[in-house]
């Protein structure tokens, strides 16, 4: 079931004289609660190379079109941002984003892994961090997500069934 497919239809309504239906994608539903969850309710996952949340909703609920529910219970609303990029999207990135990607992006306390001024520092406490490194960085933490188990999706599904007909 695709994440669209349950919300309501607004009345008919003409635009010069042509009439019209169209679909309240102005509705919104979420997960509530997502904070009292036991660890029964999700698994903690690492998204691989070039893997999809489509993939992902096929292999665990036998269902592509359920990958919204993935990307609702990690408040993920943008594929673009979102998810993790694969390797060749994210060396594309960063040379567009980056005039030299090896320049200096910032320093990083040795001691504590604190992003640090390098003129606040003794120099061998600084760890240079470029902005390639950085830009991987950032990406792997979009690796580690949660899912939620086959039974809870099907109360996350039945959730938003409910809501968005209110």
């Amino acid at each position: 079931m695709g994440y669209f497919s349950r919300f309501p239809f607004i009345k008919e309504y003409k635009i010069q004289g042509k009439a019209y239906t169209g679909m309240d994608i102005t509705r919104r539903t979420g997960i509530r609660n997502k904070s009292e969850l036991g660890q029964d309710a999700y698994l903690i996952y690492t998204v691989g190379e070039g893997e999809t949340p489509e993939m992902l909703a096929d292999r665990l609920y036998d269902d592509p079109d359920m990958f919204w529910v993935i990307m609702m219970f990690n408040d993920s609303f943008d594929i673009d941002s979102d998810w993790p990029l694969t390797q060749l999207a994210l060396d594309q990135y960063v040379q567009r984003v980056y005039d030299d990607p090896n320049a200096i992006h910032h320093y990083e306390s040795a001691a504590s892994g604190a992003w640090v001024d390098g003129d606040l520092h003794p120099d061998h406490d600084l760890i240079p961090v470029t902005n390639y490194e950085y830009e991987i960085d950032q990406n792997d933490k979009k690796r580690y997500i949660k899912v939620p188990t086959p039974q809870y999706a099907a109360t996350i599904i039945s959730e938003h069934n409910r809501l968005i007909q209110q």
